[in-house]
């Protein structure tokens, strides 16, 4: 079994959506406070997961996972969880994350030969003919979307005099046929 230790390592940038008690500082500051108490728990691997931010514009890079990386002792974490690069900043890998799916980050823990462990990590692009259909979900869909066609069959009113126009008896036409009464 692996254990995996995770620290929440929000950035001073995101204090506009902090709850109304919550302070939001220094993260390699709090980060090295929780170290202690969490490495007493001998996880295999630590990770940091932020709202970071992390970019590379040819060969320089910058933001705040990488800035995090830096602040941090060399080695104290495995990984940094955030922004939208994949790279290496003193021996902890930054792992991006893709928004709307686009991505799943990896993060692969590597036993090295001399001893002790490295991160290293990636985004696989999800892929429709990579994942397995799951029956269950489709089951649920297909009663879900009959259930919302009986819906969509059941009249939300009687009208008193019938309208006339094209359409006007499709009542899936009701959007067209009511503008056209109105305008």
């Amino acid at each position: 079994m692996v254990v995996i230790g995770v620290v929440d390592g929000t950035p001073p940038g995101a204090a506009g959506r902090a709850l109304p008690d919550m302070r939001i500082g220094d993260p390699a500051v709090a980060i090295g406070r929780a170290l202690p108490v969490l490495r007493a728990e001998r996880p295999d691997a630590v990770l940091v997961l932020g709202d970071f931010d992390a970019a590379c514009a040819g060969p320089e890079c910058g933001g705040e996972a990488l800035g995090l990386a830096n602040a941090l002792d060399s080695g104290a974490v495995h990984a940094i969880v955030g922004g939208a690069v994949a790279t290496r900043v003193r021996g902890t890998a930054v792992a991006p994350v893709l928004a709307y799916g686009l991505g799943l980050t990896v993060i692969d823990l590597v036993q090295l030969a001399e001893g002790g462990s490295e991160a290293r990590a990636r985004v696989d692009t999800v892929w429709a003919d990579r994942v397995s259909p799951d029956t269950a979900v489709a089951r649920v869909v297909a009663r879900e979307t009959a259930a919302l066609e009986r819906a969509l069959d059941e009249p939300v009113a009687q009208m008193r005099f019938a309208m006339v126009g094209e359409g006007a008896g499709d009542p899936r036409r009701g959007g067209s046929v009511g503008k056209r009464a109105v305008g």
